[in-house]
């Protein structure tokens, strides 16, 4: 039997594949991923301003509810204690206060009569304020602002009283035993030029909360 020529044998073996040809068609060229690069830049820039936004929306909220929930414990202990609260914030600042506007003539002072009334000295996280009446664009003023002294007795009761020598010079709302109010706007902003409203009802002392707005650049 004849041997098959070395010429037929290459002719019976199967082209190699994956040759150098077909690995640069696989592969990636350098303009295709400077193209998926550019179009993941543009949806990161479009992308992050919703997602930062609506994260200082959540956090503005929380800031503003626990305002809120401090109103609200304003007009609780107005009733049960049978006489009238203040809550007090610090325009541009942010602390606040919720205090005695009065108290019986036989109060113990110091810790015995903040345990009588409670009391509280708080503040706004770091990046966030109360509005103060010139910041507001719409010129909207204080409304009712009632600007009254707290007591010294009360003042003395915070361990931080001398932190709060300005407070006397702060709004004050004013919470009734018989649970109607005396409200003024409590507007409280961030540094990512947002704001939001807390209200309050002057006949049943109810407190509300606005939705987040977005100050136009």
């Amino acid at each position: 039997m004849i041997a098959p020529s070395t010429t037929a044998r290459r002719a019976n073996v199967p082209p190699r594949r994956g040759g150098r040809s077909d690995c640069a068609r696989r592969g990636f060229t350098l303009v295709e991923i400077l193209l998926v690069l550019a179009v993941l830049a543009i949806v990161i820039g479009v992308a992050y301003p919703l997602l930062t936004g609506s994260y200082e929306r959540s956090r503005m909220a929380q800031a503003a509810d626990e305002v809120r929930h401090n109103l609200a414990a304003a007009g609780i202990y107005a009733k049960d204690r049978g006489v009238t609260y203040q809550f007090r914030f610090e325009p541009g600042g942010r602390k606040y206060l919720v205090v005695p506007d009065e108290v019986d003539s036989d109060a113990a002072s110091g810790d015995a009569l903040a345990t009588r009334y409670p009391m509280h000295s708080l503040q706004l996280p770091e990046g966030y304020h109360f509005q103060s009446d010139w910041e507001n664009p719409s010129g909207q003023t204080f409304g009712q602002t009632v600007f009254l002294p707290i007591r010294e007795d009360v003042m003395k009761s915070f361990p931080n009283a001398n932190e709060l020598s300005a407070a006397s010079g702060w709004p004050a709302l004013l919470f009734y035993p018989d649970g109607t109010a005396k409200p003024t706007p409590v507007i409280v902003r961030n540094d990512a030029q947002q704001s939001i409203t807390l209200s309050v009802r002057e006949l049943t002392g109810a407190v509300t909360m606005g939705q987040v707005t977005q100050e136009q650049r």
